[in-house]
């Protein structure tokens, strides 16, 4: 009997050992999954609550104090993140993939120019006129240029003389070719809608310089809207150029 008794006691204990440990490291395998874990790239490790990724940071709460801030970091910076339910990203290739979806990863502010050529319709017995110009400046951001603009604005059928006779009549009328010399301030704002295209809407404003027939200068100004597809320009826009009123349609190339 006491012998029986022994072996109860022993095969108790063990019993009792088995469940302690069971319940120990399954407490601690619980918990080192019940974390998310943010690895750095210098090999620090952040014990943490994720609470949004994108392709520029990671926004998170210390795992130790969840009711605290929300913290940043750069995902620049990370090499992975583990989750608690054992997932794992590597942030390399999160953050490639995210600037492919949004098809921009070119930095800002950077250079940006263009070449455009056009026609004008002449408003208010206004002659007709060529239009050629090349605007250079600063893309701020894909939404904001501002740059500066030359352009050689040539005329046709302008009156250049008028002969009269002896009466005073009219005997003869020569007209020619001109010239405007505009240079302009120029400011777009865009509205990009996939990395190839995007909207715009365009202001100018400056003066135009006559050569070519054409004396004095003036103010000039232009307001349109266009649409640029990969390094295609098109816009079109209401310009007075030293009194002369016109609707231009223009064709050019951005780079």
């Amino acid at each position: 009997m006491e012998f029986a008794k022994i072996v109860r006691v022993v095969f108790s204990k063990r019993i009792f050992k088995a469940l302690f440990c069971l319940l120990y490291f399954g407490g601690i395998g619980a918990n080192v999954y019940s974390q998310d874990l943010i690895v750095k790239k210098d090999g620090e490790e952040i014990k943490s609550k994720v609470m949004e990724v994108s392709g520029d940071e990671i926004k998170y709460k210390m795992w130790d104090y969840q009711d605290g801030p929300v913290y940043r970091i750069s995902a620049s910076e990370i090499f992975m993140i583990k989750y608690q339910n054992g997932k794992k990203d590597i942030m390399s290739t999160y953050v490639s993939a995210s600037r492919k979806s949004v098809g921009d990863s070119r930095k800002y502010p950077h250079y940006q120019g263009e070449i455009n050529t056009g026609y004008a319709l002449g408003l208010d017995n206004a002659a007709d006129r060529i239009i050629f110009e090349t605007i250079h400046g600063v893309r701020i951001s894909k939404y904001a240029f501002v740059g500066v603009g030359l352009g050689f604005n040539t005329y046709k059928d302008i009156l250049v003389d008028i002969s009269l006779d002896r009466r005073g009549n009219i005997k003869s009328i020569e007209t020619g070719w001109g010239m405007a010399v505009p240079v302009f301030l120029d400011i777009k704002g865009y509205y990009p809608v996939t990395k190839d295209f995007a909207p715009y809407i365009d202001l100018g404003l400056g003066c135009s310089i006559g050569v070519m027939e054409i004396e004095g200068s003036g103010f000039l100004a232009n307001v349109g809207f266009g649409i640029n597809y990969k390094k295609l320009n098109i816009g079109m826009n209401f310009q007075s150029e030293n009194k002369a009123k016109g609707f231009v349609f223009k064709l050019g190339v951005k780079f």
